[in-house]
């Protein structure tokens, strides 16, 4: 469905729609932001399917707490905040559930090698290094973690990130400093 992109409605009247029963409204609200979320998860080192997965998630999520949502502030800031929350219940979920693989698993991928890929222990080693990443942002404070996503994964300057996030841009500095020690010292131990 296309018909997001000219659609002339602002978010606001494309939630009053829906919850008077346009069906249409919220495809129209959905197909305007799902590729932002989709973004958004990608940005967090998810793969492809996983961030289609999350998004789709939120979008229901949004659906199901329309009646829930003032617009004081706008629908971005509410779908964005329902994105962060609901990545942090996946991470959560995912330290509660080890990935268990299987030896056959192991040993077809090692077939499928041929000479021109790299060694698998250093993938290995390079997806150990990017878990261990992962794992260091997820125990930081959420302000940190969130200054650290915007300027590290989605590569806005101080400036923007302290008007997305209503604070001054010494804040945002501060940020950033702490979390990058902190990381550094998590690394390190």
């Amino acid at each position: 469905m296309a018909f997001a992109a000219d659609d002339p409605r602002t978010d606001e009247e494309l939630i009053d729609a829906a919850r008077a029963g346009d069906a249409d409204a919220f495809g129209r609200l959905t197909e305007r932001h799902r590729h932002l979320l989709t973004a958004y998860y990608r940005r967090q080192l998810w793969d492809a399917e996983s961030a289609e997965d999350g998004a789709q998630d939120v979008l229901l999520k949004v659906f199901r707490f329309l009646g829930r949502y003032e617009s004081r502030a706008r629908f971005t800031t509410f779908l964005f905040s329902v994105a962060r929350n609901h990545g942090i219940d996946c991470v959560r979920a995912r330290r509660s559930r080890p990935r268990v693989g299987s030896l056959e698993e192991g040993e077809s991928m090692l077939d499928q090698r041929e000479g021109a890929e790299p060694d698998p222990f250093e993938s290995a080693e390079a997806r150990e290094a990017a878990e261990r990443l992962r794992a260091a942002i997820a125990v930081l404070p959420e302000a940190q973690r969130t200054v650290i996503r915007l300027a590290a994964l989605e590569g806005l300057a101080h400036r923007r990130i302290a008007k997305r996030l209503s604070i001054p841009v010494g804040t945002v500095k501060s940020r950033i400093h702490t979390a990058l020690e902190r990381v550094r010292l998590l690394l390190a131990s």
